[in-house]
């Protein structure tokens, strides 16, 4: 699986960074690229959408697009024109090259909105039909691509930057401290807030936090409030990761945020925190109303939900070679796809041993495996262990291996994962080692029965 990973990395942004090191660590059985608008090493530039961005090889990242097997916006809030609709039109131009070329788009862990132009909307709401995978990181987000597109099915999950706070966090003792997170557009409303908390707490230190402190806009609103607090203890710091904010953020009585990854820095390391929306309609005040454990739990479902969907994306094709593979039966025996060649080969896959669907199909293969003699293999696949399998055979007297495949390796290869199980789905290969049919939506009982006429036709 080969995914070119899209997002607005390279900026010195840490949500942004932290995101991208989620994409690259959490799905390891992707091979990906990464295009952004300020590469680093063995990064590749966005396409083209200004005369300056002409300069830089972008003749690399459309070859990449040209062999990928899917385009994948990776989370952040891209699709808002909020600070310039140029935002929405450059994303656009990426999602529009892609689908010229036939790849699908996936939008993943996405904030969607605010809109304040017509162009916008637009651009989002054709990139939103295009999609063939749409998560939003947010309620309100889904309310917008619902009301843009009706049809877009997406699903909502929440940013997988918490998922990093699945680290301990060593409790730490309150300390008299307010932490403060501008970005370079803080607006007054934000300055109110600090002003006002400052007030509330005469003794705290102040310590001003930076998300971005390469970009010179953040610093000077970082000063400008210094400024505004003569007479304080103000302490200002930097921080590239998200374990480094949660760390700088530690023992503060109180939080005040204009950063969205600010605020879930905050429910990381458990502290009451005011986020100040940067407009009307941002995302940020329905942080303060979930609590952290439910945020991680949409975060998982976001994560296996994308996990299915490239799987399914690099499932095999009928008339397409079957994967290799090589698992040890009930009794120790490894078989692989090359015992096979020259016969006719029947691999199910299953959710679970001695489950009341399972036990059906595999007794429907036992009842019949006399007629499937001669005519094809037949080859049972779960993630059970061999001793599971071993007692489920002996059990039924089932007179065909099961293969014991508790990494997951055939079942990711064959697209046969769903949730933590297996999923029930058969594969009838060719002599040639070429999937002859995919039987996805199995009825358990009569399956024996139907691949057996398929053979009849087949052979």
């Amino acid at each position: 699986m080969r995914a070119l990973l899209i997002g607005n990395y390279g900026v010195g942004n840490l949500g942004d960074e932290a995101l991208k090191a989620y994409f690259l660590s959490a799905y390891p059985e992707v091979s990906w690229t990464v295009a952004c608008g300020r590469p680093g090493a063995g990064e590749l530039p966005l396409l083209p959408a200004g005369l300056r961005s002409w300069r830089r090889p972008w003749w690399k990242t459309l070859r990449v697009i040209r062999t990928a097997d899917v385009l994948v916006f990776g989370g952040g809030t891209l699709f808002t024109d909020i600070e310039s609709v140029r935002a929405c039109i450059l994303w656009g131009i990426q999602a529009a090259v892609g689908r010229w070329f036939g790849r699908p788009i996936f939008l993943t862990f996405q904030g969607v909105g605010p809109f304040r132009t017509g162009l916008g909307r637009a651009i989002t709401r054709w990139v939103l039909r295009q999609a063939a995978f749409v998560s939003v990181r947010d309620e309100p987000s889904a309310v917008v691509v619902q009301a843009l597109s009706p049809e877009t099915k997406v699903i909502q999950t929440f940013d997988p930057v918490i998922l990093a706070s699945e680290q301990s966090i060593e409790p730490s003792r309150t300390q008299d401290m307010i932490g403060i997170i501008p970005r370079g557009n803080t607006t007054e409303s934000f300055r109110e807030t600090v002003l006002a908390t400052a007030r509330d707490h005469p003794t705290a230190e102040l310590r001003i936090v930076l998300l971005q402190g390469e970009d010179a806009r953040e610093r000077d609103a970082a000063a400008r409030l210094r400024v505004l607090l003569p007479g304080r203890k103000v302490v200002m710091t930097s921080v590239q990761t998200f374990p480094e904010l949660v760390a700088a953020l530690a023992g503060a009585t109180r939080v005040v945020t204009q950063r969205y990854h600010g605020a879930i820095g905050a429910l990381a390391a458990g502290i009451p925190f005011e986020a100040v929306p940067l407009a009307q309609g941002d995302k940020l005040d329905a942080l303060q109303k979930t609590d952290l454990s439910a945020l991680k739990q949409k975060a998982k479902e976001g994560e296996e939900a994308l996990r299915i969907a490239l799987q399914q994306l690099a499932a095999p094709r009928e008339g397409e070679p079957a994967p290799s593979f090589e698992a040890p039966d009930q009794q120790g025996v490894v078989h692989c796809l090359e015992d096979a060649k020259g016969q006719w080969l029947v691999l199910y896959f299953y959710p679970e041993d001695d489950t009341s669907g399972c036990t059906l199909e595999a007794c429907g293969f036992r009842d019949a495996y006399e007629a499937f003699s001669g005519k094809a293999l037949v080859l049972g696949v779960s993630k059970d262990s061999q001793e599971s399998h071993s007692a489920f055979a002996e059990k039924y007297t089932l007179p065909f291996p099961l293969l014991a495949d508790p990494e997951k390796r055939m079942i990711n290869a064959y697209g046969a994962l769903k949730g933590v199980l297996g999923k029930r789905v058969t594969f009838l290969i060719r002599p040639d080692g070429t999937i002859a049919k995919i039987y996805r939506n199995v009825d358990a009982a009569p399956h024996a029965a139907e691949i057996l006429r398929d053979l009849e036709t087949l052979r």
